[in-house]
């Protein structure tokens, strides 16, 4: 998934302004010496990024992880030791990550500036392959599957409400090899678009104005489009052939829709409050949505059914804290205070408890192991 606060607005899929040709771009692989193990109790490994964070989920490939900062440098680690393959200074804000087919994607913004840019990289040696940019860049999101990148693409409102003056927001789907447009698909108004995402040949989109939208991959167009009517919902999810949402509305007050993705017809609904995270966590054929008092609720994908509940209230109370819901499928790693649990994501039941993890946020889970991200820039890999 690609996420990135800034983005390319100002592309349309004819226009090749500001579309670097496709072929080598700066920078260099740089050597890694840099990036310093750090002894941290209880980790199989912790690096530090020279004191910049991660805060976006990290991807994988071929054995190794890869990281952007939030300053933008970029490493590619190994997961077994987090020995720096290769790694990049972008000097970018706002970087996001997405891999596939041996390329990974980087999306970023430069710092005080308008710019922003596309760019891939050969997941062995790091060399650059392509990049897209464009001058004008309010806020991008997006997504790689099949062959392209998704991109949701918001658009501006000068706030006279004549629909005359307002760029519209826009989804773009690019060709994931060499980067160019393959449709542009435009919305009436200028309303926020959230994360997209991709299941069974169609790309699932929220906007701010409570719709849910389905879109062909191959044609952009629209397959289907709901109105919640009202509220703000979450990035969707989507998995066996269902899209999850979630609206919430007020102080609290949310409820976890499902639709069927082919038809979007409604298949359940979930109503619940206090949620940590709005966006739904799906692990196998299981919704986990985890509330601010510590408890855990793992829903029947296809029901929307409390499969079973796990009560993390009182496993710190003296640091209570938030929980952090991750999941590679099997496992659902949440933290509560200072503690990580790891959840059977079918059961609920715990397969292993740390009352003293590495410290900082879990940001993803891959083959059994959590990583964790703290503010002074450690980066830590556990898995119990």
């Amino acid at each position: 998934m690609l996420v990135v606060a800034a983005g390319l607005a100002g592309c349309k899929p004819d226009d090749r302004r500001g579309l670097a040709p496709p072929g080598p771009t700066t920078p260099v692989p740089t050597p890694s010496r840099s990036l310093s193990p750090v002894p941290v109790d209880r980790a199989d490994w912790s690096i530090n990024l020279e004191g910049d964070s991660v805060e976006i989920a990290p991807v994988f490939a071929g054995g190794d992880v890869f990281v952007v900062t939030h300053h933008g440098k970029l490493a590619a680690l190994d997961a077994r030791s987090g020995a720096a393959r290769w790694r990049h200074d972008l000097r970018d804000l706002s970087s996001a990550l997405a891999v596939a087919d041996a390329r990974l994607y980087v999306l970023s913004k430069a710092a005080n500036a308008p710019e922003c840019q596309l760019r891939t990289f050969d997941t062995a040696n790091g060399a650059s392959l392509w990049s897209w940019s464009s001058a004008r860049c309010p806020a991008v999101r997006g997504t790689m599957a099949d062959g392209a990148v998704y991109l949701t693409v918001d658009g501006v409102d000068d706030g006279t409400g004549d629909t005359r003056d307002q760029d519209p927001s826009r989804i773009v789907a690019l060709d994931a090899r060499t980067g160019r447009p393959r449709w542009s698909h435009r919305f009436d108004t200028a309303a926020q678009l959230l994360e997209p995402v991709v299941e069974d040949r169609t790309v699932f989109v929220s906007t701010s104005r409570a719709e849910l939208v389905a879109l062909n991959t191959a044609s952009g167009k629209v397959r289907w489009q709901v109105n919640l009517e009202g509220g703000n919902l979450s990035g969707p999810v989507a998995a066996n052939g269902l899209v999850h949402v979630t609206r919430t509305r007020g102080y609290g007050e949310s409820a976890v829709h499902s639709f069927d993705g082919q038809t979007g017809r409604r298949r359940w609904l979930y109503p619940a409050r206090d949620l940590i995270s709005t966006v739904p966590v799906v692990a196998a054929k299981t919704i986990v949505i985890v509330r601010r008092d510590g408890r855990v609720h793992g829903l029947n994908d296809q029901t929307g059914r409390v499969r079973w509940t796990r009560d993390l209230r009182d496993t710190d109370p003296a640091n209570p804290g938030d929980l952090f819901p991750v999941s590679d499928g099997a496992t659902v790693y949440v933290r509560r205070g200072s503690a990580l649990h790891a959840l059977d994501a079918d059961t609920g039941r715990t397969r292993w408890s740390d009352p003293s993890p590495p410290p900082g946020t879990p940001l993803a889970a891959h083959n059994g192991v959590v990583y964790l991200s703290a503010s002074d820039g450690t980066f830590s890999a556990a898995n119990g």
